[in-house]
Parts: structure tokens; sequence; C-alpha cells
């Protein structure tokens, strides 16, 4: 009977504390966990382009520790973000089919689509036919956006609006440095993403000549194989067709690496420079792994470390912990992961609720112009057009100087007190 009286006198007690914290707007402890919130995440962790996956995974899951340390969904109690994530491959199919996996067997309530552009165009139609919104990550294939659909949504930009970027760089630069560009090697992997850019710049080569802003010749455009082994054969090509200029558009992290090294090795690069697209020159490990061999070559860019010295104080913290937590530094595909990322969990803010349709239609009535999705330096701005696409995107272009990214182009991001090397030095003339 003693045990009981004591019982009953704990349980009181625990009930007054409880009513106690109640009416002071404390919750009790065992309702302090945080919901979640299950987002599904299509993305390359094996094939060529796993070394990208890897870091796209990293990003993103930087992204959301952010993201739920800062309060989580606070429009929905201080929900988390919760990643479901599946491997397509860089197979259309696979991802595909893990699209409808993860959202008929999961139930996640929104999806993330990465890197593979042929990849995302079938997982797309799926969730648009599911009604469940989904965000491309680093994805540049036009049609992404193209298509009518509803649930599409990109906040980065597309291959299209890139590549004018570059050629008007590639016209501009050689105007301004007294050396211009007349001829060009398209060198490209088999994929979607690779082959689609290098078709617009056959559009816009002939678009610059008819209007007299330049006299283009393409001397060389051929495709290769994802995941090569020995790029001699087409250095020996290059060689005969004698670019001023090779645009390189490589998928997979690899062969950009190799193809650095087999042209150092042999001593060979275009008169003016080499400028890539895609993800090889991208990802983190591409210049430490190349060293000098990519020295002076241009890629499109979104952010470089540089631009630290005029940014809000908390883009540096970030950049310092990512750098700690991974061992690597953000580069502007890293920033678009988190602009990526950070417009999804805007729309769940905003909408206040996981349900498809009013999620769909918080994200299309976005308009973010602060924070971390605007890491990106190029971008100032979010807002969709009906298609899903981000209307302010912008690029720039950098050029690897010592191991470092600096931007070039255009002027108003352009590094301070750099001087653009252009023409590029040949190897007999390095040290």
């Amino acid at each position: 009977m003693m045990k009981l009286s004591r019982f009953f006198t704990w349980a009181v007690s625990a009930a007054l504390i409880m009513l106690v914290l109640i009416s002071l707007g404390v919750p009790p402890a065992f309702s302090q966990a945080p919901k979640t919130i299950k987002v599904g995440v299509i993305m390359p962790l094996s094939g060529p382009a796993a070394s990208i996956g890897e870091y796209i995974r990293e990003a993103m899951e930087f992204a959301a520790e952010r993201f739920n340390a800062a309060g989580g969904v606070k429009s929905m109690g201080g929900a988390h973000i919760q990643y479901v994530i599946a491997d397509h491959q860089g197979k259309p199919e696979v991802g595909m089919a893990e699209t409808e996996r993860l959202i008929l067997k999961e139930k996640v309530v929104a999806m993330f689509s990465a890197w593979h552009s042929g990849v995302t165009m079938t997982a797309s139609t799926v969730a648009e036919k599911y009604g469940v919104p989904i965000v491309v990550v680093l994805g540049i294939g036009d049609q992404i956006t193209e298509r009518g659909y509803k649930y599409v949504f990109r906040p980065h930009g597309k291959s299209g609006t890139d590549q004018k970027i570059l050629l008007n760089f590639l016209i501009q630069t050689g105007e301004r440095m007294k050396s211009p560009v007349e001829k060009i090697a398209l060198v490209y992997d088999a994929t979607e993403g690779a082959q689609t850019p290098a078709k617009f710049w056959r559009q816009y080569v002939a678009e610059a000549n008819q209007q007299k802003r330049a006299t283009l010749k393409i001397v060389y455009d051929e495709a290769f194989p994802m995941g090569m082994t020995d790029f001699n054969p087409i250095i020996l090509k290059l060689k005969s067709a004698r670019p001023d200029f090779m645009v390189l558009f490589s998928t997979a992290t690899s062969d950009g690496i190799l193809l650095a090294k087999n042209m150092a090795a042999q001593r060979y690069t275009p008169k003016l420079g080499v400028l890539s697209f895609g993800g090889a020159t991208l990802d983190p490990v591409f210049v430490p792994q190349t060293g000098k061999n990519s020295n002076y070559w241009f890629t499109i860019q979104g952010w470089t470390k540089d631009l630290l010295d005029t940014s809000p104080p908390w883009a540096r913290e970030w950049a310092d912990a990512f750098k700690k937590k991974y061992n690597k530094e953000v580069n502007g595909d890293v920033c678009k992961v988190f602009l990526d990322t950070y417009t999804l969990f805007e729309g769940l803010e905003k909408a206040g609720t996981t349900e498809g349709k009013a999620l769909r239609d918080a994200i299309a009535s976005l308009d973010i112009t602060e924070g971390p999705a605007l890491m990106v330096r190029t971008t100032k701005r979010v807002k969709f057009d009906a298609e899903g696409q981000n209307m302010y995107y912008d690029s720039g272009v950098a050029q690897i100087a010592n191991g470092q990214y600096v931007f070039v182009y255009p002027d108003h991001i352009a590094k301070a007190g750099y001087r653009v090397v252009w023409p590029i030095p040949q190897w007999k003339d390095r040290k």
C-alpha cells in the first residue's frame, strides 16, 4: 500500500510539473523530437560520375543539417528534413523506377533529381504524374523545364543560356586581348548533358557569324564515350585540326582529369586556351588531381573563394564549416546545391503543408532575395517563370590560376587586379 501511495504521489507531482511547463509554453520532453519530412533524392553514387554524386551528397547533407539546426520548417512545428537517397547510376530507366519507388513506397513528399539531365527527364515525368514537386539539382538540359510540366522547378540555369554566356566571353575577351578566336574544337562525351550544349554551340556560332559579331569556324566536332581510358587518339586529331580554342563538355570527373593529363604528356594545348562546361572541372578533386596540367583553363562558374571577401559573414562561416567537415573547399557547384536545396526548404516553409498541390503552388510563388539559396553570387534572386525555370539565374567564367578558380567574366564580378591569361602559355614556355 505504501508503494502504491508513493506512486500516486509521484504521478500527481509529475502531472503538476507538466501542467506548469505547458502553462509556460514549454512542451513536455517526450514531445521535443521534431517531426520529419521525407524528401526523395536520386543521384549518381556509382558509375563514371560517382565522385560528383559524392560531393552532391555532401553538399545536400550539409544544407539539410544547417536548415534543421536553424529550426527546420517552422511553419510545420520545426519539422526536420530527412532525405531518402537512391542511386540512379546515371541511367534514365533506373531514375524512373527509383522515383516511383520513393514516391509510392517511401512516401516522400518532394523529390530532388541530381546531375544527369537524361535521368531528370524521366524522373520528372514520374513526379509530374503523381503530383509530387521535383527540384532539379545541377541538371542543365533545356528540355527539363520546357515540356509544360507544373511540378518541375530548376533554381539554377539551363544549358542554352549558359552557352550564350560562354560564347560571348570568348568573343569579347578575344577582342579585348587583341587575339580573337577563329577556330573552335568541340569535345564532348556521349551523354545528353554534354551533347545538348554542343548542339547550342553549333547554333550560336552560326548566329554570331551571320550577325557579323565574329568569324568562327568549328574545326573539330566529335563525341567520346563517357569513362575514357585514353584520350591520345583525340589529342592527335586536335593537333591536326589546330583549333584556337577547345570547348570541353565533360560529365565525368575522371574524363576531365585524364584529358588534362594526356594533353600535358603530349605537350599539347590549343593556342588560346581551353574552356570547360560541365561537372568535370567543377568537382573539388579536379584541380588537386590535375595540378599544373589544368593551369589557365577556363570554366563556367557561379562562385569562387575570393568572393567571400565581399559576402555576408555567414557565408564564410559556411565555407569554413564545410571544409572542416569534408576536407573540401566549397565551389560553384556546391553553392548551386545550396541554391537548389534551399529553394525547396523555403517552399516547404511557405506552404506550411506537405500536400502536393499546395507545396507546388508555394514553390511556384517564391521570390527569394537573400539567404543561403543565394550563396551563388552571380545570382541575386530566385523567381520562377510559368515553366518552373528561375528567371534570374546567371553564370560567370573563372580561370584556374595556381590551383584556384578566379572570376574573369563578366566585369562586375571579375576579381580586381587579376589580368586574364590569354593566350595561355604553350608548354615549351611554362616553368
